[in-house]
């Protein structure tokens, strides 16, 4: 009888963690959806927002970013085979500016320099990157910039990094928010 009661309790105690266990995944599932939900909100409000305008680029479909113009700018158009020098701030749509996650402006030093397309990025003999690409949100906006443009930028999570968590920085389905600024184009691969 011992031995069926020590049994029971050994059944009991693991539909215990198991069920404990199930019921943070449910609430970490919600969490996750709340999260998406709160991001895909505040990505739509910039649709009523008079001082942003839907920008896009041929063969992306129906994806798009919101843009704000800060300060136009008067300098060359940026193409898709671009490297451009540009500062900038990244915050996430359910933060504030001064709660950014990553930055690179005047103050910092030298711009960040980046190809438009992930397809003219330049890599050196060991993978390391010597221009690197950026997000597909950046790409699209870049497109319709030209040197001297300030943006700011808001980007949807599918557009960003979608469903990579990118720690307490960047978590899954996050809306990013970025002032953009083209300093200067490097280079033009292929002319």
């Amino acid at each position: 009888m011992k031995k069926y009661l020590q049994i029971a309790l050994m059944i009991f105690c693991v539909s215990v963690v198991f069920t404990s266990c199930k019921d943070d995944d449910n609430n970490d599932d919600a969490i996750v959806e709340a999260r998406k939900l709160e991001n895909e909100q505040a990505f739509a409000a910039k649709a009523n927002d008079p001082d942003f305008f839907k920008v896009s680029i041929q063969g992306a479909g129906d994806n798009f970013v919101y843009a704000k113009r800060l300060k136009e700018g008067n300098g060359d158009p940026v193409y898709y085979t671009s490297h451009v020098k540009t500062y900038y701030r990244g915050w996430l749509a359910t933060k504030t500016r001064d709660d950014y996650f990553d930055k690179k402006e005047f103050e910092d030093g030298d711009p960040f320099l980046c190809a438009v397309s992930p397809q003219y990025a330049t890599y050196d003999g060991y993978g390391n990157a010597i221009v690197g690409s950026v997000i597909t949100g950046w790409t699209i906006a870049l497109q319709n910039m030209k040197v001297g443009d300030k943006w700011e930028i808001w980007i949807p999570q599918q557009l960003g990094y979608g469903t990579q968590d990118k720690g307490d920085d960047i978590p899954t389905y996050s809306t990013l928010v970025f002032e953009i600024e083209v300093v200067e184009i490097s280079a033009v691969v292929g002319k």
